[in-house]
């Protein structure tokens, strides 16, 4: 506006921190006459803001991750210790929120097991 331009802000679902410019139009560098109007697409939040989780337990983490972010949901992993027997270490052993619930926010929390289960006591 100050540089003679028409600026118009459309907010997009997209990964990265809500509010941050992720592409413009024209781009950046680009003359232009006063009076054009530059389309700035602004971060509105991750794709996938109130979609369902898919199921990723048992997956190696980093084919959940890769599933996840292709669903368009914004991805955290976490170390933890399973509780059952026979996990494998970098395994996904949970999910916040769970598979089949709603992702309000877009974001998934990943839990990777890091060690084998502990033994079970008593006999």
């Amino acid at each position: 506006a100050e540089a003679g331009l028409d600026v118009r802000v459309v907010r997009v679902p997209a990964r990265g921190p809500s509010g941050t410019v992720s592409a413009q139009s024209p781009p950046p560098g680009t003359m232009v006459a006063d009076g054009t109007t530059v389309v700035l697409e602004v971060v509105s939040g991750p794709a996938a803001s109130g979609s369902v989780v898919p199921p990723v337990v048992g997956l190696p983490a980093a084919e959940a991750r890769r599933r996840l972010l292709g669903a368009g949901f914004e991805v955290t992993l976490t170390a933890g210790v399973p509780t059952g027997p026979a996990v494998t270490p970098g395994t996904v052993i949970g999910s916040q929120p769970p598979a089949g619930s709603t992702s309000d926010d877009g974001r998934v929390r990943v839990t990777i097991a890091t060690a084998p289960a502990p033994p079970v006591a008593g006999g």
